[in-house]
């Protein structure tokens, strides 16, 4: 069903073309692609050679790029980040930053990542420390509002 959204500034109208029912996507046009099957046939598809070559070419320039934080006008909070994301200090995240990219990337395999994000209270406040990566066969339906 299209939305309507009438702002102060803009009328959006749109629709995203995937139809739902109870959270259940129900419009593939690949009968494989509906229900909890579908995981096997993208893993079986993600695992053939060309297609492997395929995601990893596009992966592998992302994985290795080498990666910072810039922070206009606050040295000290992107050192800090810096820690964080990249570094092995005492603030910095349970794994390296490029299994957190990897497991991003499993997005390109199965069309969406997910992701619960951990903080942690530290003396510089309160800080990331984990992505914990939820596996995407374990995804049934989705929780939406209407």
């Amino acid at each position: 069903m299209p939305q309507i959204i009438d702002g102060e500034y803009d009328k959006v109208i749109g629709y995203s073309g995937t139809d739902m029912s109870h959270g259940y996507i129900t419009d593939d046009y690949l009968a494989v692609f509906n229900g909890r099957g579908k995981y096997d046939v993208l893993d079986k598809m993600r695992r053939d050679d060309k297609c492997t070559a395929s995601l990893l070419s596009i992966k592998n320039p992302i994985i290795g790029a080498n990666y910072h934080i810039e922070c206009e006008e606050n040295e000290e909070l992107e050192e800090l980040f810096e820690d964080v994301f990249f570094g092995n200090g005492e603030y910095s995240m349970k794994k390296p930053f490029t299994q957190y990219i990897k497991e991003i990337l499993a997005c390109l395999d199965y069309g969406f990542s997910i992701f619960e994000i951990v903080y942690r209270k530290t003396d510089k406040g309160i800080l990331p420390y984990d992505l914990l990566y939820l596996k995407q066969s374990t995804i049934d339906k989705w929780e939406t509002q209407d």
